[in-house]
C-alpha cells in the first residue's frame, strides 16, 4: 500500500515549515487540508504559504476557491485523493498539511455513504425552522427521527443537517451511519501532530495576526463590499475598523483573541482524537 504522510496541528503550529523540511528531502507535492487555505482571496489572512516557499515544492489545493464557493469534507477528501493518486502516479510523496479534522478523518477514515442532498432542502429546512422556531422544529425532527433525541435545540446545522438528510432520502441520518463507509482511496498514512505547549501557541498567534496586517491583510478585506459576510479569522475585524466603527489596534486585538480561540479548539479536537498519528 502507497504511504501519505500527515501533517496536523492547531494554526500557527508550525505545520507549513515541518512539511517543506520533508519536502526539500526527497520528490515530494505538499497538499493543503485547510478548510480556509482554500480560497484565493485571502492568501494572508488564511495563512497560505509565500510564493517563495511554493517555489520549493509542487503545493496542490491552495486558494484555488472564490469566497462564495462552498468546500466540505467530502469533496475536499475527494479532490485531495485525486491529487494523491497524481502524486503517486509521479513517483512523489503525498503531504497532507493543515488544521481541519475534519477534513482529515474523512480522508482517513472515511464518511458515511450519504447521498448529495440537493439546495432546495436546506432552503426549506431553513424556512421551516423561521417559521416554527427552533424548540417546535426540533420536536417535529424528533417526530420523523427519534434517534435524534441526543441534537439539542440550539445546534442549528445538525439539526438542519439531521432534518434535510430525512426529508431527501426517506431514511435517517441514524440509518446512513450504520451503512459501509465509503472510502476514498486505500493508503498507508503516518505522520505527526504538532502540539506545542497551548502558552507558546497562544503567542505565535499573537504574532501572526499582526504580521499579516504587515503583509497587506487590510487590502484584501478592501477588495470587498464592507457588508460582505465572509467567515475567515480576521475579516470581521478589519472590516469594523473599515467602517471606523473600532480602532485598528482594537482589531489587531480582536483578530488576535478569535485567532487564539480558533486554535484552542483545534487544539482540543487533535489531544482527544486518535488518528493513529504521533503527538509531538
Amino acid at each position: 500500500m502507497q504511504k501519505v504522510v500527515v501533517i496536523a496541528g492547531p494554526t500557527a503550529s508550525g505545520k507549513s515549515a515541518y512539511a517543506l523540511e520533508i519536502a526539500q528531502k526527497q520528490p515530494a507535492v505538499i497538499i493543503n487540508a485547510d478548510s480556509m487555505q482554500v480560497y484565493r482571496d485571502f492568501p494572508i489572512l488564511t495563512a497560505q504559504p509565500s510564493k517563495e516557499e511554493q517555489a520549493q515544492a509542487p503545493h496542490k489545493l491552495y486558494g484555488f476557491l472564490g469566497v462564495d464557493e462552498k468546500c466540505d469534507a467530502a469533496t475536499w477528501s475527494a479532490l485531495a485523493a485525486q491529487e494523491i493518486q497524481a502524486a503517486w502516479a509521479n513517483n512523489m510523496l503525498p503531504i497532507l498539511v493543515g488544521g481541519t479534522g475534519l477534513y482529515l478523518k474523512t480522508l482517513i477514515q472515511g464518511i458515511a455513504p450519504i447521498p448529495e442532498i440537493p439546495e432546495e432542502h436546506r432552503k426549506k429546512a431553513i424556512a421551516l425552522l423561521t417559521e416554527l422556531g427552533h424548540e417546535n422544529f426540533h420536536a417535529l425532527l424528533l417526530e420523523k427521527d427519534p434517534a435524534s433525541a441526543h441534537l439539542k435545540v440550539g445546534d442549528t446545522q445538525r439539526v438542519l443537517r439531521a432534518h434535510e438528510v430525512i426529508e431527501a432520502t426517506g431514511k435517517p441520518l441514524s440509518y446512513w451511519h450504520t451503512q459501509p463507509t465509503r472510502k476514498f482511496l486505500e493508503a498507508a498514512f503516518e505522520g505527526k501532530i504538532i502540539l506545542p505547549e497551548r502558552a507558546d501557541l497562544y503567542v505565535l498567534c499573537g504574532a501572526r495576526f499582526s504580521q499579516m496586517i504587515e503583509k497587506g491583510a487590510i487590502t484584501e478585506v478592501e477588495k470587498f463590499p464592507l457588508d460582505t459576510s465572509i467567515k475567515i479569522i480576521g475579516v470581521p475585524e478589519i472590516q469594523a475598523f473599515l467602517r471606523g466603527e473600532i480602532s485598528k489596534q482594537t482589531a489587531i486585538e480582536k483578530a488576535a483573541q478569535a485567532t487564539r480561540n480558533y486554535a484552542k479548539r483545534q487544539y482540543t479536537w487533535f489531544r482527544n482524537q486518535d488518528l493513529g498519528f504521533q503527538k509531538i
